[in-house]
């Protein structure tokens, strides 16, 4: 632990601290990290306790036996008994939880249970979701510090897109969550899927939509357009007097069928454009329709 044999009980105890808290597997950023860390435990639980102290100082020393039993110590006279990483007469791992934590973290030492799940999102253009392949992302997840602290610090990391996911789907990345340094267990990350807009398509949960601009007299007077689909250009034709705001479902031609899903729809969405008068003769007209036409558009107003 790198205390002179003399050392004091605040001398061992300050040096432990220091050691435990650089090499602990939950912070340690070093690669051996865990295998140092029970090296400085079986030296604190030696020299900690003036029996195993006395013992060590004479030549008992330290000894390992092998398996998950932890580590043994040759007594005077020929007897073993355990006293390791988590054998009678030591403490284990509780006192540097409770001496670093406080008694909230001595009482998450290690167990059984999985890593948590991370959750965040991925953003994918059109494009990339009916491709599918490998994108490499950075994605920003909780990580705790080489000084115990949690903070969202950026991953870079390969990701597998699956063919036509749809938005809202979440991409599992197996082991990329919380990593329970003691038994091994990783918690899982979770991308959810969020499709960017790509001209002149956007997505509204699994179905695209696309605006189909139209010019005052072809939506009074009706004609036929055509709009762009994932599947081809289509002609569609449009009523006389269809107002801006109206849906016109194109089944099946949006995003492909995959697994247990069907293949999604498009849906046009009128969008009337005004023409902006810039000659005289515009004007006029525009002034002839409003007193040709007895419309008012706010007739149904309470005010």
């Amino acid at each position: 632990m790198g205390v002179g044999k003399k050392a004091g009980a605040d001398e061992i105890k300050k040096a432990y601290r220091r050691l435990a808290k650089k090499y602990h597997p939950d912070v340690s950023r070093e690669h051996n990290a865990e295998h140092k860390f029970k090296e400085i435990q079986e030296a604190y639980d030696t020299l900690k306790d003036p029996a195993k102290r006395e013992n060590y100082d004479l030549g008992g020393g330290r000894g390992r036996t092998g398996g998950h039993q932890g580590y043994r110590q040759q007594r005077p006279g020929g007897g073993q008994g355990p006293w390791g990483q988590a054998g009678a007469g030591s403490s284990g791992y509780g006192d540097f939880f409770q001496n670093m934590f406080g008694d909230r973290a001595a009482q998450q030492q290690p167990q059984s249970k999985p890593g948590v799940d991370y959750h965040t999102s991925i953003d994918l253009t059109l494009n990339e979701v009916l491709a599918g392949g490998k994108k490499v992302v950075v994605v920003h997840v909780p990580e705790v510090n080489h000084h115990g602290d949690r903070q969202s610090l950026p991953k870079k990391m390969t990701v597998n897109i699956p063919k036509a996911i749809r938005p809202g789907q979440k991409i599992r990345l197996k082991d990329q969550g919380e990593n329970r340094a003691f038994n091994g267990k990783k918690g899982n990350l979770y991308l959810t899927v969020n499709v960017l807009p790509s001209k002149p398509y956007y997505m509204k949960q699994h179905d695209v939509y696309v605006d189909v601009p139209l010019a005052p007299w072809e939506a009074a007077l009706g004609c036929t357009v055509l709009v762009p689909t994932l599947k081809g250009d289509v002609e569609l034709k449009i009523a006389e007097g269809t107002q801006g705001g109206k849906k016109m479902r194109l089944k099946g031609r949006g995003m492909p069928a995959v697994g247990k899903l069907d293949a999604s729809d498009v849906f046009a969405v009128i969008q009337i454009v005004t023409p902006m008068p810039e000659l005289k003769k515009e004007k006029e007209f525009y002034n002839k329709m409003a007193k040709t036409f007895n419309f008012n558009p706010r007739a149904n107003w309470p005010v």
